[in-house]
């Protein structure tokens, strides 16, 4: 596969200096850190903000996935994973990104937002927590959700803070034990981690192993495996969802977590296992059962993981209204695709990105605001409707 290094960039005090990945084939990608706020945050230990989202040369390329899970090992983890949940039986959920305390549109009373997800034909609103405060917001709004399910994605202060795995591990069992008191039994599943790949100096096409930064791994493994263990502590029913990458071919990060690899080779490391696969996936990554015409990434998942997939943000790049539209519909790589191969894939969930324009994704939304809706959103609504008949 021939790849194109992109060079990094900081936009702000708040930016991830990261490097971004295409191939000859791929589209430009459209201003990606501002469409993601979080990995803003994320990168400062910011915990201000309840958004969405949280969010490459070895072995052990998605290719080689059979003959990497021959060699897997026990978890050192102390954490068991709950039962898997049941496999798709026909359907799916449909759902949306939004940023209660981001500010801007979001700013509006949640009755305003749980009704127009009623009317689109949403079923969950997912939301981020940076900070315990944050899920205690969740928690005391979920009586006022109405029949919305809130899928929270913990992410917490930046791995990279830490001064080592064991920092890392041990801050964030604390968060993800406090979140599960918040909301054991009032939330579906817990995601956790959002895109760390993205904060791991990823470079190419991400799908092996040893095109991701030593360090930075090893404390994002630290923190996922803390936050495991926290809510496992409190919470030991409610399903564990991860694989915290941004999407495109970032598969290796996920199977290094899943198997206890890292990006110099070695194995036999804690691992992170989890109940339901979450990934990311966008209009300009182009089709996921045959990306850059080399990779079902939907296979990869479903054949390394064994767990039901939930694509937590999906949408289009860059979203003019006329992208956006054809992409809703797209039989090959829209929403239509997942509705077909919802069953050979087990895909349980897609949550579209986002409800509102926001402060720091202007133009992704639905909506301009709460009260202006664009063309796109009678266009999902009628594809939503059309699948819930």
């Amino acid at each position: 596969m021939k790849s194109i290094r992109i060079t990094k960039q900081s936009d702000s005090r708040h930016d991830v200096e990261q490097s971004q990945h295409k191939t000859e084939t791929q589209l430009p990608r459209e201003n990606w850190l501002g469409r993601r706020g979080f990995l803003q945050a994320l990168a400062a230990g910011a915990g201000s903000m309840l958004m969405a989202g949280c969010g490459g040369g070895s072995s052990s390329s998605p290719a080689n996935t059979a003959a990497v899970q021959n060699k897997a090992r026990k978890p050192k983890s102390s954490a068991t994973p709950a039962a898997t949940p049941a496999a798709s039986n026909g359907s799916m959920t449909w759902g949306v990104n939004g940023h209660w305390s981001e500010g801007g549109s979001y700013n509006t009373a949640l009755s305003t937002q749980v009704a127009t997800l009623k009317d689109l034909g949403f079923t969950h609103y997912r939301q981020g927590i940076f900070e315990l405060a944050h899920a205690q917001t969740i928690a005391n709004n979920i009586p006022n959700m109405s029949g919305i399910a809130v899928l929270p994605t913990i992410v917490g202060n930046s791995p990279l803070q830490y001064a080592d795995e064991t920092a890392a591990y041990s801050d964030n069992f604390t968060l993800g034990a406090g979140v599960a008191k918040l909301l054991a039994g009032k939330v579906p599943y817990y995601e956790l981690g959002g895109e760390f790949d993205a904060l791991c100096n990823v470079t190419y096409d991400g799908s092996t192993i040893d095109q991701y930064d030593q360090t930075a791994f090893i404390l994002c493994r630290g923190a996922l495996r803390g936050l495991i263990d926290g809510i496992k502590t409190v919470d030991a029913k409610t399903p564990i969802m991860c694989a915290a990458t941004a999407g495109w071919l970032h598969t290796a990060f996920s199977i290094a977590l899943w198997f206890g690899q890292q990006p110099d080779g070695t194995s036999g490391h804690p691992t992170v296992r989890w109940d339901v696969t979450m990934y990311h996936w966008y209009s300009d990554m182009g089709d996921i059962t045959n990306a850059n015409g080399t990779t079902n990434v939907l296979a990869t998942l479903r054949d390394t993981f064994g767990k039901p997939i939930w694509i937590t943000e999906f949408g289009s790049r860059p979203d003019t209204e006329a992208n956006v539209q054809a992409f809703i519909t797209n039989d090959t790589v829209g929403m239509p695709m997942f509705s077909k191969n919802l069953a050979e894939y087990n895909i349980i969930g897609v949550s579209w990105f986002e409800l509102y324009d926001s402060p720091s994704d202007p133009g992704y939304g639905l909506l301009s605001n709460p009260s202006s809706a664009k063309p796109r959103y009678n266009t999902m609504k009628t594809y939503i409707a059309s699948q819930n008949a």
